[in-house]
């Protein structure tokens, strides 16, 4: 009596009056088809005399189709693991199944044992390698690619915020990962032993892949593992991961100090150069952000941009970004200490050869009338001077003048001396300068020449151009084995090697003034004369 038949079943069909009793002698049958294969709708009609009666039954021809399911439907297997496949035909019932597998060979294994209620489902209980293969139940099912793999999951434990050292105060998060399949697994956490589970795992993921410590301490410091499970499964556990909280005493509050480096160094720069500061956070490594400060000449304090990298570069210097300079270093919520401060000074381009060479500096006791004696300091130093000192004057500043003076007052006659003054910083830049070696008027054909050209006071990092009868067009053999061209050599003196010679100096994509000229003359052969 089943409402769906199917190609291969056999059927009966039977017209009869329902009745109570009624015989059935005197009525007449005829059945008829609604269509020509037997599939379709069938009708049966009964007449007796002036009354008759009818009806209808469906036979449905549809080859059914067979939908094969996995529980669990995890695309990985590993040996131990429990897995039952079902297949369920929606139409029609009664239905009785059998099973079969796609070995490596393609070839088709007929499967008998470990059949369950009307071989509907079939359990596979500890699988293995073996059981590796395509699960099909009839020709007409979809099928199923079981894959098992004999080695357990290999767990892996990276680090959210990667790095040597952690700080107490620090958030640290710890990530557990089953290589190549994530499905279903959940996960356990321990910490210097095995044995014991961690409880208290503070994060929003409810399979416990992450284990957070929101403000690290020392306590936390040690070796963890995960280990991940699936149903009644285990993984192995994970390789250990070592945590290290440190506490730097030499650090105020547990916190790493930053520091300001300069490329390239050097006290002073000059406009259009290229200046760039580094925020160092020393003895330390991992992924920092950066933030900078600027203090101007005006005492404004503003934020720099960009907030993130370790590097603060000013592309073409101008005397506006002269000041102080500060720095500090974050991940997360962690900030380190702010960097001491670091000055800038940009001079205006034509200072190199605009300098005074005369400089005076006065000293007086105020609110005094009595005549006093002054003595005068250059860093710490006495500076020896004549008279009364009351100024202290430097003729020709050079760049050995450079440093911090004060002065203080005296009273030789009653043996009174005032506090040194407050301290006055004079700074005396270079200029460029063109010098020889021969130190003599007349240059012979022949003999060797080099002049060499040197910023005065402060050497680091410059680089020579050298020019001869013209200030435009530069000198390409400069015949010297110093690679910055601070020197030009002549090997072998010619007159047309005669003229007006010039050097400039630069670094990066600023150059300096032109220096003085100076003549050079050649002379032909050297005459010697005998007594």
């Amino acid at each position: 009596p089943w409402s769906e038949m199917f190609p291969g079943d056999t059927v009966t069909l039977t017209c009869h009056i329902n009745g109570s009793g009624e015989s059935l002698k005197g009525w007449n049958f005829t059945w008829s088809r609604m269509r020509e294969t037997d599939q379709g709708q069938y009708q049966c009609i009964g007449r007796k005399e002036s009354v008759h009666f009818y009806t209808l039954t469906n036979i449905t021809g549809d080859r059914p189709q067979a939908v094969l399911t996995q529980d669990p439907p995890f695309p990985v297997l590993f040996t131990g693991e429990n897995v039952t496949l079902k297949c369920e035909i929606k139409k029609g019932s009664q239905w009785k199944y059998s099973w079969g597998k796609k070995n490596q060979q393609n070839l088709l294994e007929k499967l008998t044992s470990k059949y369950d209620d009307g071989h509907q489902t079939y359990r596979l209980q500890s699988v293995t390698v073996r059981d590796s293969g395509q699960a099909v139940t009839s020709p007409h099912s979809n099928s199923l690619l079981l894959t098992v793999y004999e080695t357990p999951p290999k767990l892996q434990i990276p680090m959210e915020t990667p790095s040597e050292d952690i700080y107490t105060g620090e958030r640290l998060t710890l990530t557990c990962t089953v290589d190549g399949d994530s499905t279903g697994w959940k996960y356990l956490w321990y910490k210097d032993t095995q044995r014991t589970e961690l409880s208290n795992i503070e994060n929003d993921r409810t399979d416990g892949s992450s284990y957070t410590i929101s403000s690290a301490a020392p306590s936390h410091s040690g070796q963890y593992w995960c280990r991940a499970h699936r149903g009644g499964f285990y993984s192995h556990y994970s390789d250990s991961h070592k945590v290290n909280i440190q506490v730097f005493l030499h650090f105020p509050g547990d916190r790493p100090q930053a520091a300001v480096i300069q490329t390239p160094p050097g006290p002073l720069w000059f406009t259009g150069e290229t200046v760039i500061l580094t925020c160092d956070i020393r003895r330390t490594s991992g992924k920092w952000r950066y933030s900078w400060a600027m203090k101007n000449k005006q005492g404004a304090l503003e934020s720099l941009t960009p907030k993130s990298k370790e590097d603060y570069t000013i592309s073409s210097a101008a005397p506006s970004h002269s000041g102080q300079y500060w720095c500090r270093a974050h991940r997360g919520g962690f900030y380190s200490h702010y960097s001491d401060s670091h000055k800038v000074n940009i001079q205006g381009e034509d200072l190199m050869n605009n300098l005074p060479t005369k400089v005076t500096l006065s000293c007086d006791v105020q609110g005094s009338s009595t005549r006093w004696v002054y003595k005068w300091y250059r860093d710490g130093q006495e500076i020896p001077i004549s008279g009364d000192g009351d100024t202290y004057t430097i003729l020709s500043a050079a760049r050995s003048h450079s440093g911090q003076y004060q002065c203080r007052g005296e009273l030789p006659e009653r043996a009174v001396t005032s506090p040194h003054s407050h301290s006055l910083n004079l700074t005396v830049y270079g200029t460029v300068l063109l010098s020889y070696f021969v130190f003599i008027e007349d240059i012979y054909t022949g003999e060797r020449l080099t002049l060499t050209c040197t910023v005065d006071g402060d050497s680091t990092g410059w680089k020579y151009l050298w020019y001869k009868d013209t200030q435009g067009a530069v000198l390409s053999n400069t015949d010297s084995d110093r690679t910055d061209g601070s020197s030009y050599t002549i090997s072998s003196a010619a007159p047309s090697h005669s003229g007006q010679y010039w050097c400039r100096a630069h670094r990066g994509e600023f150059y300096s003034h032109y220096s003085d000229s100076h003549k050079v003359n050649i002379q032909g052969k050297r005459f010697h004369s005998y007594c």
